[in-house]
């Protein structure tokens, strides 16, 4: 809303009118090896004692969340390659209201990292890792004071990355693996009507709030018609890789 009030607008190029001139048409160019800055940087942020209070709706409650430590790091190499990291060493919530429940987190590790493979002194399409690990994961959740749902799992690791035929025969490769080394859940009678409430009662928020900002927005801007910017539609040609996918979970119960 916020920037939908004091953005400013900006108009396209009108296209020339002049007979016989017309605008340039431009190619996206691979970018060379030398056009490319070589500065390396590292820098990491570190939180202690970080503590944040959520009011979701008066109809639901509040969310807590306490985080003793975590930290943040990324890197740029001088070859191009980028990585960024974020770790949690243990977090944990507690919802008050209509809304209950809690959530632990402990040893939670992000990873990613894009590199540039270079060819005839241009970058190719980049390589990405991302990876996710967690150390374990508690969960229980209620609603109208009444809990209906615990589930705690261990050791859940999650890893995404893509690879490149070197003889170019072959098409890229992507690949996913998902694996957990146990996974316990205990559900009551009314579980499936309790989530079902729960989504009928965001899905009523965010209709109260996409009404508000609609009813905001013209008393602020009368020359706003008040309708929300449409997302950008145009077809985007699938991808075609070649796909590799490995889940594996060490016991469910």
């Amino acid at each position: 809303l916020f920037l939908d009030l004091w953005s400013p607008k900006i108009k396209k190029n009108e296209p020339s009118r002049v007979k016989g001139l017309q605008a340039p048409k431009t190619k996206s160019k691979p970018v060379s090896e030398s056009s490319a800055t070589k500065i390396p940087w590292v820098y990491r942020i570190i939180f202690k004692n970080t503590s944040a209070s959520i009011d979701i709706d008066p109809s639901l409650g509040s969310i807590n969340f306490q985080a003793p430590s975590f930290w943040i790091s990324s890197r740029h190499s001088i070859d191009w390659s980028h990585s960024v990291s974020f770790f949690l060493k243990d977090m944990k919530s507690n919802s008050e209201g209509r809304l209950g429940g809690s959530l632990e987190i402990g040893n939670l590790l992000f990873d990613s990292s894009v590199n540039w493979p270079i060819r005839n002194h241009k970058f190719e399409a980049p390589l990405v890792k991302v990876s996710v690990t967690v150390g374990y994961l508690s969960i229980k959740l209620g609603f109208d004071y009444h809990s209906f749902l615990i589930a705690v799992a261990h050791d859940i690791r999650f890893a995404l990355w893509n690879e490149r035929d070197e003889s170019g025969l072959l098409k890229d490769l992507l690949a996913v693996s998902a694996t957990c080394g146990s996974i316990n859940v205990f559900l009551t009678a009314l579980s499936s009507a309790n989530l079902y409430d729960i989504h009928n009662t965001f899905e009523r928020l965010r209709m109260e709030n996409k009404k508000s900002y609609v009813q905001t927005l013209k008393e602020s801007n009368p020359e706003s018609s008040g309708r929300i910017r449409a997302k950008n539609s145009s077809f985007v040609e699938p991808l075609r890789l070649r796909t590799n996918l490995v889940a594996e979970i060490g016991s469910f119960r």
